[in-house]
């Protein structure tokens, strides 16, 4: 109480509503893997508060350099927090409408990324002076790009043939990849690219995917966090 008036709690703002499915008398059904399948836009603004955490955390833990097992946990946490709420996606996140893309590097655990990050991570803390990971999906075309950009103008590639089961269907989310050719691209002191042997194989399970954020687990038990960056080298 506060001069006789009764003060009332902060309420949290509400989740957007559940669309309605075509023929469907009612959509707001319990478990969300009943409700009509969501677009991403819709998606995203319905897993705002959780969406915004996974995001906080990657700034926080400055991509995941240095970062410690208790900051994985949190992470990992945020992300099964953010997958468990989300509702099902209209297409699947393997189809080529979602998955095909340039995405930039926001978190990751990998450790070879991270060593490049932070062996080499530019003067400053905007995106054109630090060093920047990326990766460049195409799926029609069954390409993976792996870059590591430095601010020298060096840049570090991994390329890829991936295989999608079948895009068409919304439960699938692996891709499996073979590494096929790698080199170091030399920009400074001098130009010269030096081929290296691309080694290996795998998968990875793209767990959420909206019109910006996409979150995936790899074959190696790693996590990446990615959103799209069409104006990217």
């Amino acid at each position: 109480l506060a001069g006789g008036r009764t003060r009332r709690a902060p309420v949290a703002p509400a989740r957007p509503a559940l669309p309605r499915c075509r023929g469907s008398r009612f959509a707001g059904a319990a478990s969300l893997s009943h409700v009509c399948r969501a677009t991403d836009a819709w998606r995203s603004g319905f897993v705002a508060k959780e969406r915004d955490e996974v995001m906080r955390l990657a700034t926080e833990q400055n991509r995941g350099v240095g970062h410690t097992e208790a900051d994985r946990a949190r992470m990992e946490a945020a992300i099964d927090a953010l997958v468990a709420a989300a509702p099902p996606p209209e297409k699947a996140n393997t189809s080529h409408d979602r998955l095909t893309a340039n995405w930039r590097l926001i978190w990751t655990s990998e450790r070879e990324t991270l060593f490049l990050l932070k062996k080499w991570p530019g003067p400053g803390k905007t995106k054109a002076t630090t060093t920047q990971a990326y990766q460049r999906i195409d799926v029609n075309a069954g390409t993976l790009n792996n870059a590591v950009v430095f601010v020298s103008g060096n840049v570090f590639e991994v390329d890829s043939t991936i295989q999608v089961a079948d895009p068409d269907d919304v439960e699938d989310v692996r891709v499996d990849f073979s590494f096929d050719a790698a080199r170091l691209a030399l920009r400074w002191p001098f130009k010269v690219t030096v081929p290296v042997p691309p080694v290996g194989k795998g998968w990875f399970d793209n767990l959420y995917v909206d019109d910006t954020l996409r979150i995936a687990r790899d074959s190696r038990g790693d996590t990446l966090v990615v959103v799209r960056d069409e104006h990217s080298r």
